[in-house]
């Protein structure tokens, strides 16, 4: 999985900034590698190494450098993923990244490399590679933005700020942004400074099937999301979430013995819908992590941890977005019982059974734990009292959009 972003401006605002912010942004889509590529006077500076993007970009003498007006960005959750390229071409510099696995990204380079015209190249791209894939293409003042399926989220709009000018992201990332719009499976769009956005469309048919995963916890909060705000939809889910506990667990104490905590940010919604589903006490400040990357994907930053305060003597209920590997619940249920919880559950909103093809969702084991054992025996390897997760159909029913235009194969068996 991956973030990709672009940002062309005008007049003489300077995008290296803003792009590595958009790399802050986009963080949790990929935090092993991460770069920029900055486009100045048709001569491109570009870097990439592993870490996280305050740590990789945290020279300011060499942040004065990166001179442009045009630039793009790339996070990925590889640590082979060393993107942006740039490569030169008749004495012509080009820049691009991708939100596609390595080996189609290698089979987008062998295209665009070959090309002296950046639209043609992605129009082949495009139509000969029958992949799912979002491309950032980036010469001179100019900046192409294409997606070939809905399981790649791409969007484009302009920036109402000092930069004065457009955008191209995998999300919403920079300050400012205003009439923002998808790119279209099967488009691609132009963005200059010079003019309106060109919008091409070049496949007849594209895969219109957008990624589950995108409205579980890729897309930010405050975003729409089928043309509702993704926050409302997840505190639904988050309803059908406390339904299905009061019928498969039920209350069997006082409801002032409990308390709903959801696990870090991403539970954050589907914890607020479920405890007013059971009418529950809702503790957000339950748990804490002090530093940022995900610990689901990377297990030796898992340093989530209950306030003692806050469980002592409770029934505590977890609730987290998807359910990985498992190693931050199994972490949070061993400090909950040594710090007074009287029983541990988790509610997931869904649960990861194989990896993702498209790898928009993984685990850094090489099978989930949902693929490994069944329910109960999750539950008892994570010492829990109750585990209770959300089937894809009813996830599904909870959005309130036909199901063929979600793809949930990591979450089917």
């Amino acid at each position: 999985m991956c973030g990709i972003s672009a940002l062309v401006a005008r007049g003489d605002f300077q995008v290296a900034g803003d792009l590595i912010y958009s790399l802050v942004v986009n963080g949790y889509r990929g935090e092993k590698h991460c770069g920029i590529a900055v486009s100045h006077h048709g001569q491109i500076m570009a870097k990439s190494e592993p870490g996280l993007a305050l740590d990789v970009f945290n020279d300011t003498e060499e942040l004065g450098t990166f001179l442009g007006r045009t630039g793009i960005a790339h996070s990925s959750c590889h640590s082979d993923g060393s993107q942006p390229f740039s490569y030169r071409n008749s004495g012509i510099q080009t820049a691009y990244c991708a939100d596609a696995p390595s080996e189609i990204t290698r089979e987008l380079a062998m295209i665009i490399d070959g090309s002296r015209h950046i639209y043609s190249a992605v129009r082949e791209a495009m139509q000969s590679i029958d992949y799912p894939f979002a491309l950032l293409v980036m010469r001179g003042d100019t900046v192409v933005a294409a997606r070939s399926s809905g399981l790649k989220p791409l969007a484009c709009g302009r920036i109402r700020n000092q930069s004065s000018g457009f955008f191209a992201a995998s999300q919403d990332v920079f300050e400012g942004s205003r009439r923002i719009e998808s790119v279209l499976p099967g488009e691609m769009v132009v963005l200059n400074v010079r003019q309106k956005p060109q919008r091409i469309a070049v496949l007849r048919n594209p895969d219109m099937a957008r990624c589950a995963n995108e409205l579980i916890f890729l897309r930010r909060p405050d975003k729409d999301y089928a043309g509702l705000e993704t926050a409302q939809l997840r505190i639904t889910i988050g309803h059908q979430c406390g339904r299905k506990f009061l019928d498969k667990v039920g209350l069997r104490h006082p409801q002032d013995s409990y308390v709903v905590v959801p696990i870090l940010e991403g539970g954050k919604f589907y914890a607020i819908g479920a405890a007013r589903e059971m009418g529950l006490f809702y503790n957000p400040g339950a748990t804490h992590k002090p530093r940022y990357p995900r610990a689901a994907w990377m297990p030796k930053y898992t340093d989530v941890g209950f306030i003692p305060e806050a469980i002592d003597g409770k029934i505590v209920i977890l609730v987290t977005d998807q359910l990985h590997s498992g190693h931050e619940i199994r972490t949070l249920t061993e400090q909950g019982r040594a710090r007074g919880a009287r029983e541990i559950h988790v509610i997931a909103a869904t649960m990861l059974l194989k990896e993702c093809p498209y790898e928009n969702a993984f685990s850094h084991q090489k099978d989930p734990i949902g693929a490994q054992m069944p329910l109960d025996v999750i539950r008892q390897e994570l010492q829990l009292d109750s585990l209770t997760v959300l089937d894809p159909d009813e996830l599904v029913r909870c959005i309130k959009v036909p199901e063929r235009i979600h793809c949930t194969d990591c979450l089917r068996p």
